[in-house]
């Protein structure tokens, strides 16, 4: 498929995941907003958001679009995007480095004091953590005002992909999540599910009627 085709059919793979009541019951994680350069789109859209879009209370990606992404003012964007997540997961790439609005994005979330999360793609350990992302030099998104470096998520293979994902990554967005958010959401799904349960008898039960009224009729 060629790629812009390919990106739309992953956005409409990651809205339907969003919008599936069946993930009610396994989004344990927080509210994420993914900070990213479009040089990582594969990545991004091919493989981490879905993930994110099933186990995430929220999730805030630019090409989503609306409330969930990129608006009509790009600033307005991010800053709502950043305000409304609990952590901002950043990939973290060559790429990024040297993104202007990537840089914008991490001064946001130092300004709001939002936590970030770093993903690592191909960033040997040598130069992390990075001083300075497009023109916006780094405070204490990745290192502490003590020295103290940030542990970050390297997932420069692919083929380690879903063991970091569920033994590093996902851990780490479980916490802050409270037990009442989590059993309010399984109680919603469970309402969600008895209610349409309640349709189906109505209509099997509708249909039934309108048998027997044809049955009676015809004899």
């Amino acid at each position: 498929l060629q790629g812009s085709l390919r990106v739309d059919l992953s956005m409409q793979r990651i809205r339907d995941l969003l919008d599936d009541p069946a993930h009610h019951l396994t989004r344990t994680c927080c509210k994420v907003m993914i900070s990213y350069c479009w040089a990582n789109t594969d990545f991004v859209i091919g493989k981490l958001a879905p993930e994110l879009a099933i186990n995430c209370k929220g999730l805030w990606l630019d090409r989503l679009g609306g409330d969930q992404g990129m608006d009509e003012w790009v600033g307005a964007s991010m800053q709502s995007g950043i305000e409304g997540a609990d952590v901002v997961v950043a990939v973290v790439s060559p790429a990024y480095l040297k993104s202007i609005n990537c840089g914008k994005e991490m001064a946001m979330a130092a300004a709001t004091r939002t936590t970030v999360l770093p993903i690592v793609l191909d960033i040997p350990f040598s130069e992390w953590p990075p001083k300075k992302v497009g023109q916006t030099a780094m405070q204490e998104q990745f290192q502490a005002a003590n020295g103290d470096m940030k542990l970050f998520v390297d997932m420069s293979d692919s083929a380690q992909f879903y063991t970091k994902l569920n033994r590093e990554l996902l851990p780490r967005l479980r916490i802050g999540v409270s037990t009442e958010s989590v059993i309010h959401e399984l109680n919603q799904f469970c309402k969600l599910k008895r209610k349409m349960s309640r349709s189906a008898t109505t209509m099997s039960a509708s249909s039934s009627c309108n048998l027997l009224k044809c049955t009676v009729s015809g004899s």
